[in-house]
């Protein structure tokens, strides 16, 4: 006598959309992704609203705030020294040079090979089948995001370069913003009608585009 593996917690039925099996019950059709159950789909939007109108609000504090200039009032008179003073004091050194863009130029540190003996260099090569775009670390430092030219956003393993999630974007990302340690937003500097911007702790979830 032969016994069935399924029972009735596990019964499958088709799809009323694309008539893929799925587990009676189930929330969402794994094959065309639609919803089943009308409350899920309600919660689901209602959630997804929430988060698009609270990552909207931020960016555009954000916004506000880094634009915030500073007052800056006249500096006080300068105290006179007397005579002879000048001459002991102490040289003043010099500014530090600035680049074309006003940012302070940085002299290259160079190590010596007694110092590189105490260095400890770790490589990794991720090997990618599109052109990247641009990287950054999540905030633990433990993975990396590549946006690439093929319109996909990629995670990988810091350690191991391993892939491990991968998720197709509206547009190309120029740059990669990591929002809250959480949020991953690709930012496109030319023609950017939207900023899609992904749940790195869900990745089934399609991007919010802001």
């Amino acid at each position: 006598m032969g016994h069935s593996l399924s029972t009735d917690a596990d019964r499958r039925v088709p799809c009323p959309r694309c008539r893929t099996l799925v587990i009676e019950g189930a929330q969402k059709c794994r094959g065309c992704h639609t919803w089943l159950d009308p409350e899920s789909r309600a919660r689901s939007r209602a959630g997804r609203s929430l988060a698009l109108l609270v990552t909207a609000v931020l960016v555009v504090v954000m916004g506000l705030v880094l634009r915030r200039k500073s007052p800056v009032g006249e500096a006080p008179p300068l105290t006179p020294l007397p005579a002879g003073a000048a001459e002991e004091a102490a040289p003043i050194e010099a500014p530090a040079a600035l680049g074309p863009d006003g940012d302070e130029v940085v002299e290259p540190l160079v190590l010596q090979d007694d110092d590189m003996r105490h260095i400890d260099w770790r490589t990794r090569r991720i090997r990618l089948d599109a052109h990247p775009l641009d990287i950054a670390f999540d905030a633990a430092g433990d993975s990396i995001f590549v946006s690439t030219d093929d319109a996909t956003l990629r995670q990988y393993d810091a350690r191991t370069g391993k892939l491990l999630h991968k998720a197709a974007m509206p547009a190309q990302g120029d740059r990669i913003a990591v929002l809250f340690g959480r949020y991953v937003a690709l930012i496109r500097t030319e023609q950017a009608a939207h900023i899609p911007v992904v749940d790195t702790r869900n990745w089934d979830r399609e991007p919010m585009l802001l």
